[in-house]
């Protein structure tokens, strides 16, 4: 019997991690964060069929490759610099830091904002929604805007809008995190 490859690379993987690191980690949290990513992943053709259903019969396979580019765009922006600028490390609280530009200082190990998953997983779950949201766009101008402008808007949306309220939020030295705490 031969094992498919990719198994044998996650036996490989989880055998060069020594138990040491992954004392954090709990396998339950992991199965339902990796669960609760795809349900947001898959809830992208989802909304592109509902906004598809909505505008006329010859606009359909336009609103569904404009959410899938959008999808695509928005998760490499997020990747290379809009997860750094949520979760960060920074004294400001406005906006975080560099120190994860481009995944650099990302890997398999718990985080302070997760403690019991990868961070890797963290990142893509935060990744899942951040990707979704300019989608939400698509259907407020189906059929009235053009699809540059749509991809415009949306790698502004979330350089400007997401990134900062995500790291207001959610990161700990985020001012809204922070606020009452004296």
């Amino acid at each position: 019997m031969r094992f498919p490859r990719s198994l044998t690379l996650s036996f490989l993987f989880f055998s060069l991690v020594s138990s040491q690191d992954m004392a954090g980690i709990m396998e339950a949290d992991t199965a339902w964060m990796i669960v609760a990513s795809c349900l947001v992943m898959i809830m992208t053709p989802g909304l592109a069929f509902f906004y598809g259903g909505l505008v006329r019969h010859k606009s359909f396979v336009s609103i569904l490759g404009q959410c899938s580019i959008i999808f695509s765009i928005v998760t490499v922006l997020w990747t290379f610099i809009g997860y750094s600028l949520a979760f960060g490390d920074s004294k400001s609280q406005f906006l975080g830091g560099v120190n994860l530009f481009s995944l650099r200082n990302v890997n398999y190990l718990p985080n302070a904002y997760a403690p019991t998953i990868p961070g890797l997983l963290f990142y893509f779950y935060q990744n899942k929604f951040a990707a979704i949201t300019p989608c939400l766009f698509i259907g407020a101008t189906a059929e009235r805007v053009r699809f540059s402008s749509i991809v415009i808007l949306s790698s502004l949306w979330l350089i400007v809008g997401y990134c900062p309220i995500a790291h207001w939020n959610w990161n700990i030295n985020g001012f809204l995190k922070t606020l009452g705490k004296n």
